[in-house]
């Protein structure tokens, strides 16, 4: 467009942007590479994405240097024609403006009286009188960008937060709960009632009934637990996305079919951790403690509580209070006469009703274990108990009803802990309403209203736990990427206070990320997070290119406004292509159906969103910011240059007086 020779114009090229493109690249791998060192699950999820950005970037740093420099040599020819012209400057050393003549300044650029000759397009028009209109009122610039981060807490609080994005996988579980003392013949007749009727819906491929596990087992099922797996058409063969599935079987099936059998029945989508019912929950709660009915007056209390917030579908705890048991008070007083020991009494009932093996027989060269128990005719009934003797310090054997009291009772079905203290899991399936932050809040404050005694407390676990691990692991992230490129910018510009500038334009950025969540209607989750911090990378390399050419020109001789207002004009071109490459190429994930949809959908969201609607903003923003910092620092050194000029001339008044 200049009409230089395409070689000499690709050097030219290459060397006028070089210092652009390596900050940019640098500061790109500092944005990705703190993500590889994130620990936990989290780290596992996205680790191999962090080392993938960084390489690809420092690829994509010798293709910028060596190919694409090459290609435009080979492919672009000299047309001199096109909005590129460049204007000379009027001082070989630019000077120095006063406020009003920069006002000034920037109203003749918006008139059209600069005196510059650019043959420019409807976009670098519109774009020079709108940046020429802001830079002269760089309050209102100002107001608006405070106004906009004031926003931030006022948007989040309407963005629904989770672990991970909704997605349409195919597939989800239904958990079925049988009243205690159900047989697991029982229990299976009870699934495949549901299952028959979940069959009959017309997205239903098939069912798989799963009553019951064996001993061992990681699912921990009783004889009176089933879970029946859904497995649903491929989505091009369905109407209804397998969310919509699942609110349809629990506002439709599940009420009328709990109703008639008494079950406790929950839907949930798989978990991706390949856990089912309650430890696959997106919610997961404990309460922990010495004391089983206090636990249980806690937990029913935090399901209330969970009943009432938005977006949660079931809420329940594990406990469970209905199975049969026989007790065995020892009467210490009683015993402690009669010389007999509670371990003896345990040891006793331990072998007589449990059993335990005492030796070995080898038979034929083969071993077995010789297990000590008492007959099945004699330990079904308290009678049985009764009858049996325990052996006193002095010999005597005496019967165990004289030392104890035996009765029946109704105990927990399972006594769960955690670090060897009894708890409790509180638990919930929720909606794409639901905000796991808000949720686990109202947790959090309920707990705090109980006053638990010492010797209680509450531990998050599951995704709920996961999900406060990756809001941390998120944060430092975040924290460790600003530090890292502000160290590498300001080492490419030998400034401290130019990288500010170009990185005050990635906070103006996270009202417009989350506004198009908002607008998209997903989740702050795993991946839209890391979505945020490609964000970051894109809107960073805009504000790099603005502030790099700006100090070209104000070195080769332009004043500050001509300088401001000929970079952007001549990088305005360059962002807007990067920028709509960038987006377009976010639109295929952002349109994509099916299995791992939600994910695409959660990293294209944001950026998209984000980047779409921030631009204008950045690109006017990041000059006026510019300019501020400019003036900070040439106050400074005015002050400093005075205080050094006084200094220096008490210096020499001292000097002179010690020399009369």
């Amino acid at each position: 467009e200049r009409k230089l020779d395409p070689k000499k114009a690709a050097r030219d090229a290459t060397k006028d942007i070089g210092l652009a493109v390596l900050a940019t690249t640098l500061s790109l791998v500092a944005v990705f590479l703190p993500v590889v060192f994130m620990g936990g699950i989290v780290g596992r999820f996205l680790g191999s994405f962090g080392i993938t950005m960084s390489v690809a970037v420092m690829i994509s740093l010798f293709v910028a240097f060596s190919l694409t420099p090459m290609l435009g040599a080979k492919w672009l020819k000299s047309t001199g024609e096109g909005v590129s012209k460049r204007p000379k400057p009027e001082h070989e050393e630019a000077p120095l403006l006063s406020a009003a003549e920069e006002r000034a300044r920037y109203r003749e650029h918006f008139r059209g009286e600069s005196g510059f000759e650019l043959e420019d397009g409807f976009l670098e028009r519109a774009y020079g009188k709108i940046l020429a209109f802001s830079m002269e009122r760089r309050w209102l610039i100002g107001l608006i960008m405070i106004g906009s981060l004031f926003a931030v807490p006022l948007i989040a609080s309407i963005v629904p937060t989770s672990f991970m994005p909704d997605d349409d996988e195919g597939r989800f579980d239904i958990t079925i709960e049988a009243p205690l003392g159900t047989s697991l013949a029982e229990t299976e007749i009870i699934s495949e009632r549901l299952a028959r009727r979940i069959r009959l819906i017309p997205e239903v491929r098939y069912t798989v009934v799963m009553t019951g596990s064996p001993e061992g087992d990681i699912s921990g099922r009783g004889d009176n637990e089933s879970l029946i797996y859904v497995a649903l058409a491929p989505h091009g063969e369905r109407k209804r996305s397998a969310q919509e599935i699942i609110q349809y079987i629990r506002d439709e099936e599940l009420p009328p079919f709990i109703e008639a059998t008494g079950v406790r029945a929950a839907v949930s989508q798989v978990s991706p951790f390949g856990t089912s019912g309650p430890q696959a929950a997106p919610i997961q709660y404990l309460v922990r403690g010495p004391d089983l009915e206090r636990l249980e007056q806690y937990a029913d209390e935090l399901v209330a509580v969970l009943q009432k917030q938005r977006g949660v579908a079931q809420a329940d705890h594990t406990y469970r209070v209905g199975r049969p048991e026989i007790r065995v008070e020892i009467d210490r007083a009683r015993a402690g006469e009669l010389g007999v020991s509670v371990a003896s009494i345990a040891e006793t009932l331990r072998i007589l009703i449990g059993g335990q093996d005492v030796t070995k027989l080898a038979l034929d060269g083969k071993q077995f274990d010789v297990n000590l128990r008492a007959g099945e005719d004699h330990r079904r009934q308290i009678a049985d108990l009764e009858r049996y003797k325990v052996r006193a310090a002095d010999g005597r054997l005496i019967p165990l009803s004289q030392v104890t009291r035996i009765d029946e009772g109704r105990g927990p079905s399972a006594i769960q802990r955690v670090a060897r203290d009894r708890s409790i899991l509180i638990y919930a399936y929720v909606t794409s309403e639901a905000s796991t932050a808000n949720i686990l809040r109202a947790l959090d404050e309920t707990v705090e209203s109980f006053g638990m005694p010492a010797g209680y407390s509450t531990l998050l676990t599951g995704q709920a736990k996961e999900f406060e691990k990756a809001a941390a692991g998120f944060a430092l992230a975040i924290v460790l990427s600003f530090v890292f490129m502000y160290l590498i910018i300001a080492a490419q510009f030998e400034s401290w206070i130019y990288p500010i500038s170009i990185m005050s334009s990635l906070p103006l950025t996270v009202p417009f990320a989350l506004l198009s969540l908002a607008i998209f209607g997903q989740s702050l989750n795993l991946f839209s997070m890391l979505g945020l911090l490609v964000l970051f990378g894109i809107v960073k390399k805009n504000s790099i290119l603005q502030i790099d050419h700006t100090l070209t020109l104000r070195r080769e001789g332009f004043t500050r406004p001509d300088a401001i207002m000929l970079a952007n004009r001549d990088r305005l071109r360059p962002i807007l292509m990067t920028t709509l490459a960038f987006v377009a190429g976010m639109i295929p994930l952002l349109l994509s159906r099916g299995a791992g949809a939600g994910t695409n959908h959660a990293i294209a969201g944001i950026v998209l969103g984000g980047q779409t609607l921030a631009l204008l903003l950045t690109l006017i923003g990041t000059p006026v910011i510019y300019t501020w910092l400019d003036d900070l620092q040439l106050w400074t050194n005015a002050r400093l240059d005075t205080l050094r000029a006084g200094v220096g001339r008490m210096t020499a008044g001292l000097r002179k007086k010690r020399e009369a």
